[in-house]
């Protein structure tokens, strides 16, 4: 068994009268976790993302909608940094068969491609807009 010793002071300038304090720790207590994360599921194939843009609502500006063409439930995801950079979500998880849309607004500034990686593959998306669009939001539809 090991022991840990931890030694507690009370007191102001004297530590006349403080008792000492020793704790003793269960070696399960002194080491890193054992327990193993479980693991993730892999990233939807970028093939199997089906990409497409839509004409604008009335809520958007610019829609993109995402696609899971796969047969099973995963990921897709745009990137760290690209979300941060917009402070929008980098990632959803779809259903098979299932939706998640890509909101833009109109900024003013003429632009009609968004650069993106899509589960780790490069992917520009030509928009349809009247003008240059910024990512505001991205979620499951």
């Amino acid at each position: 068994m090991g022991l840990a010793g931890l030694t507690a002071c009370g007191g102001s300038n004297s530590d006349v009268g403080s008792p000492d304090t020793t704790v003793v720790l269960a070696p399960s207590q002194m080491s890193l976790a054992t327990v193993v994360a479980p693991p993730a599921p892999d990233l939807c194939d970028p093939a199997l993302i089906v990409t497409e843009v839509g004409a604008a609502t009335a809520d958007a500006d610019v829609v993109v909608t995402f696609r899971n063409g796969s047969a099973v439930e995963c990921e897709v995801n745009l990137g760290e940094p690209w979300a941060r950079e917009h402070e929008i979500e980098p990632d959803v998880w779809l259903a098979p068969g299932a939706t998640a849309e890509l909101w833009g607004e109109c900024t003013g500034t003429p632009g009609d491609v968004w650069e993106l990686v899509v589960n780790g593959e490069p992917r520009s998306i030509a928009l349809d807009a009247a003008c240059g669009a910024v990512p505001v939001a991205f979620f499951p539809a």
